[in-house]
């Protein structure tokens, strides 16, 4: 293959609704932890800015990943500074690209900067990384790139992605918003059907609490991640959730792998460090501006019989370090009564 006239990105298998609810509260953060979900995405679907030093007095150089999704307009320049840079950038939607405005500077000599920015729509976004990495092979791709191909059969290649065990840790350890709003959507989507939505993910999550009997009244479920003020659950609700998971022989093996292991790795890398040789503590942190939850379980020395805990902690605005310490300290004494309870 040395010529494509068109690339067609087929987005079908979830809905249009790119944004996942509640996300919407903040609609000029353009931070990667907002990232949009769709059903082809590239690279968690944010964009990356790179500047790189030249000659002093020159302009750097400037640019972003994957390219042409991003028109730019600017200059950073390279000077001495205070510090290794400065760079500002401003984003603006364009039509369904994205423009970029960068000014500021770095310092010669200094290492290359990288910032990652969510895209605003991100249906032709892996049609640009598409396209870029068919140029590195020296394929050129004259035509546009555009949504489509949802009749097309016929299969010039196929990939087939890491197991999903492999890819939990990115949601259970690693606390990513987008891997947990995309396997939202992928629920949705294998249990009832495409297109795969946020609310039939939900319904799904819904449906699965009702079955195991850890439905609370009030339990609300709107997406994946439990950004902004979409979800509420109790900590019941998540005790009988942790209990039954790990009763179940099916998921109980991969289930615990994805959680954070105190000391060890993910969120909890450097809570919890007199545990890390034990490893007996494995847990899902979340974080709000006025909540802080830690959930999961407490192991016995063995690895035998854990004790499922759930800790939520609202209305603690300006107080997260020291709200973090206290509950810390509950599932800390839980885990050394487990350990003496065993000799």
């Amino acid at each position: 293959m040395r010529h494509v006239a068109e690339l067609l990105v087929d987005q079908s298998y979830f809905d249009a609704h790119f944004v996942p609810p509640a996300f919407e509260q903040q609609p000029q953060e353009w931070a990667a932890f907002r990232a949009p979900v769709s059903a082809v995405s590239f690279n968690r679907n944010v964009t990356t800015l790179n500047v790189a030093a030249t000659e002093l007095g020159q302009p750097a150089r400037v640019w972003f990943e994957p390219e042409g999704f991003v028109e730019v307009s600017g200059t950073v320049r390279t000077e001495k500074i205070e510090r290794a840079q400065n760079v500002k950038l401003t984003l603006k939607e364009s039509g369904t690209r994205l423009s970029a405005l960068v000014a500021g500077a770095i310092q010669p000599g200094s290492a290359p900067f990288h910032w990652s920015r969510r895209v605003e729509d991100p249906n032709l976004l892996a049609g640009y990384g598409l396209k870029a990495a068919l140029a590195a092979e020296g394929i050129q791709v004259s035509g546009k790139i555009a949504v489509g191909g949802e009749s097309e059969r016929a299969e010039l290649a196929v990939h087939e992605s890491r197991p999903l065990s492999d890819i939990l840790p990115e949601l259970g350890k690693d606390s990513d918003n987008f891997y947990a709003e995309t396997l939202f959507k992928d629920l949705g989507a294998k249990i009832k059907g495409v297109p795969g939505t946020s609310a039939n993910g939900a319904a799904v999550v819904l449906e699965y609490l009702r079955e195991i009997e850890a439905l609370d009244p009030g339990t609300r479920i709107s997406n994946g991640s439990g950004l902004f003020d979409a979800n509420r659950v109790s900590a019941h609700t998540l005790v009988k959730t942790l209990l039954h998971a790990y009763k179940d022989p099916v998921m109980s093996r991969v289930f615990v792998a994805q959680l954070a292991v105190g000391g060890v790795d993910g969120t909890l890398k450097h809570r919890f460090q007199p545990f890390k040789k034990q490893r007996s503590i494995h847990a899902k942190t979340g974080t709000l501006d006025n909540v802080i939850a830690l959930s999961g379980y407490a192991f016995r020395p063995d690895g035998s019989s854990p004790v499922a805990f759930a800790l939520i902690v609202s209305g603690i605005t300006g107080k997260h370090a020291e709200i973090r310490k206290r509950v810390d300290e509950v599932v800390s004494n839980v885990a050394r009564t487990l350990a003496r309870d065993a000799t």
